[in-house]
């Protein structure tokens, strides 16, 4: 037996679903959620097969959601639901991922059941697949943020900079500072695919909000972001020649 949970912010649509699958009887569902947000409060206490997610949700969207579980260690299974066909065209180009269109149909059900069973054979080799696929959009999603208590959806554009904290490192916004449970080199890798480079051995810096860039006596470089607080970043010895090289600078 499959063991499910079915995220859809459409009551309607959700109890379609279960129906669809439950009459099956080859699925167990032992869960469901209308958010994002609320599906990872289950997953606290369930642990299923699949994960039946729509793409559209108020909040976090389908993908987000996606992209956030499949950096555990052993991810569910996820299939998306969806009423547009241009999503599944966009995602799921390289058949890595399966989807259902709405209105479901049982046919389609089971053939996606079928999948299932499959995928389940081979979890790990599907796991690394919808990797990969996730990330053509990736860059244009959000990354989550662990802290103390919470995860914090960011978008990348939200974020000004990155600076090491011990172990740990802490996240620059426009205007507030948020500690995090990431190192600087996991943050490094979770926004590597988008506009950050690595200027210092504590410091990363999102390219987009170098408001100024300030010569140092010796040839050092000061780069002062476009935060409410005006915050200086120093471009460590060793980076000054690839970031010079980088932005066309000769000094």
């Amino acid at each position: 037996m499959i063991t499910a949970v079915v995220v859809d912010d459409e009551p309607l649509a959700r109890e379609e679903l279960k129906y669809l699958l439950e009459e099956t009887e080859r699925v167990e569902v032992i869960g469901e959620a209308d958010s994002g947000e609320e599906l990872f409060e289950v997953l606290k206490k369930q642990n299923p097969d699949v994960i039946f997610l729509d793409i559209e949700m108020y909040g976090l969207s389908g993908l987000d959601v996606a992209l956030a579980l499949l950096k555990e260690k052993d991810p569910p299974l996820i299939v998306f639901a969806t009423a547009y066909d241009q999503y599944a065209v966009k995602a799921f180009e390289l058949n890595a991922l399966d989807y259902l269109l709405k209105p479901f149909s049982e046919e389609r059900v089971k053939l996606t059941l079928e999948k299932i069973e499959e995928k389940l054979r081979n979890k790990e080799k599907y796991s690394q697949k919808m990797r990969k696929s996730l990330q053509v959009i990736a860059p244009l999603q959000r990354v989550f943020i662990q802290t103390a208590d919470k995860i914090l959806p960011l978008k990348r554009e939200e974020i000004y900079f990155v600076e090491a904290q011990g172990r740990y490192a802490k996240i620059r916004l426009k205007s507030a500072w948020i500690l995090c449970r990431h190192s600087l080199s996991e943050l490094e890798e979770m926004l590597e695919q988008s506009n950050f480079i690595k200027v210092h051995k504590s410091f990363l810096v999102n390219f987009e909000h170098i408001k100024e860039i300030v010569p140092l006596f010796g040839g050092g470089l000061i780069l002062r972001m476009g935060d409410d607080g005006a915050s200086e970043v120093p471009v460590g010895r060793t980076f000054l020649k690839s970031f010079k090289e980088k932005i066309g600078l000769n000094l």
